[in-house]
C-alpha cells in the first residue's frame, strides 16, 4: 500500500481565519457522492490520484478511497488533527495539515525499502476553500496546483 509524505515550510497556516477561528474544520466533514460520479465519468484512469485543498473533517478524501482511489487531503487548520475528530481518526495517512500558500511538496512510498516518488494527482479539489485565500496569495496556491497535478496529454 501507498504511504503519503508530507513535506512543507509551515505545518499550519497561523495567519488563516480558518486556523483562528476554526468553524469550518470544526464542523465539516462533507461528502458529495455525486460529485464524486461525475468526475469519475469524466476521467478514464482508474483508481484516481486525488488531492484536495482544505479537506477540513476529510469526508471527501474517505469517501474518495471508499470509491477504490487513492485520495490526500490537505488541512490549514490543525483543529481535527488535535482532536482526532472524523475522519482524522479513521485515515490519518490521507490527511496532512500544511499552510497550502507556502511550498509544499508530496511523495510517496510503497514501503518502507523503496525510495520515495513524487506524487502528483489527476484531480486537485478545492471546497469552500478560495474564499479564504487572501488575492496577494492566489499565484502561490495556482504554482502548488500545477506542481501536484499529473501532466495530462489531450490529443484531439
Amino acid at each position: 500500500m501507498e504511504k503519503f509524505i508530507l513535506q512543507c515550510s509551515r505545518p499550519v497556516a497561523i495567519d488563516s481565519i480558518d486556523h483562528t477561528s476554526p468553524n469550518g474544520t470544526m464542523l465539516d466533514n462533507n461528502r458529495n457522492l455525486l460529485f464524486n460520479r461525475r468526475f469519475e465519468n469524466l476521467l478514464v484512469a482508474r483508481p484516481l490520484d486525488i488531492l484536495d485543498f482544505g479537506c477540513a473533517g476529510g469526508g471527501f478524501i474517505k469517501s474518495c478511497i471508499d470509491g477504490g482511489h487513492r485520495a490526500v487531503g490537505l488541512e490549514g487548520s490543525d483543529y481535527s488533527k488535535q482532536r482526532n475528530r472524523a475522519e482524522w481518526a479513521t485515515i490519518p495517512d490521507n490527511l496532512f495539515t500544511c499552510d497550502i500558500v507556502a511550498d509544499f511538496r508530496i511523495s510517496k512510498s510503497n514501503g518502507e525499502e523503496s525510495t520515495p516518488t513524487e506524487a502528483r494527482f489527476d484531480v486537485i479539489t478545492a471546497w469552500e476553500f478560495m474564499e479564504h485565500i487572501h488575492t496577494r496569495d492566489l499565484p502561490a496556491v495556482c504554482r502548488n496546483a500545477e506542481a501536484h497535478l499529473k501532466k495530462m496529454a489531450f490529443g484531439l
